[in-house]
């Protein structure tokens, strides 16, 4: 196994923890095809894991994530995952918008916002100075960034919780070049 694929199944089981604790009660949401809801005593809980192909210029990011099947086998040997693109619609698909608040060396924060359908949308901001490039090898690139969910739109209006990242790029000589991006959230809002 090349260190790139290595290091893309150790990001992409990072993801899918999140996934494995899924409870089998969680119902897709009617608004949004992109994140599960379960209804609590006194809020909803949401959850979501996409893979976002991101698109960085400069200090910003746009990155889009279709519906999508995650799929984690476990086996006797290493894991095997399978990633399913479920629709190849331009306007059915979740949008991130993000933009560099404060980077130190390999070390970033940054702030931004999910829109996963028209008017719906969450906004996320880094714990400080959360992010990290672990790997910065001449043919590969990863790290992780952790967030906080303060607010949304629409269905999302007053949500709170949290989001992780993982990210890799096997082209690091090229800034501008696309860049998958793992992420999961789970948040709350009051009802």
């Amino acid at each position: 196994m090349s260190s790139s694929s290595f290091f893309k199944v150790i990001l992409f089981i990072t993801l899918l923890i999140g996934v494995y604790y899924c409870k089998p009660n969680y119902k897709l949401n009617n608004d949004d095809s992109f994140v599960s809801k379960q209804k609590m005593t006194n809020r909803n809980q949401y959850e979501f894991a996409l893979q976002f192909t991101s698109y960085p210029n400069g200090d910003t990011n746009t990155a889009y994530a279709y519906s999508q099947s995650l799929t984690t086998k476990v086996g006797s040997q290493f894991p095997s995952f399978n990633y399913d693109q479920l629709t190849n619609s331009t306007t059915e698909r979740a949008v991130w918008l993000s933009y560099l608040t404060v980077s130190v060396g390999n070390r970033w924060g940054e702030a931004g916002n999910i829109t996963f359908s028209e008017g719906n949308t969450i906004i996320f901001e880094s714990n400080g100075i959360s992010g990290d490039q672990i790997g910065n090898f001449s043919d590969l690139q990863y790290g992780t960034i952790t967030y906080k969910i303060t607010n949304g739109t629409g269905a999302y209006e007053n949500v709170y919780g949290m989001m992780v990242d993982t990210f890799i790029t096997d082209d690091p000589s090229n800034p501008s070049a696309p860049f998958l991006i793992n992420a999961w959230g789970y948040f709350f809002q009051d009802i």
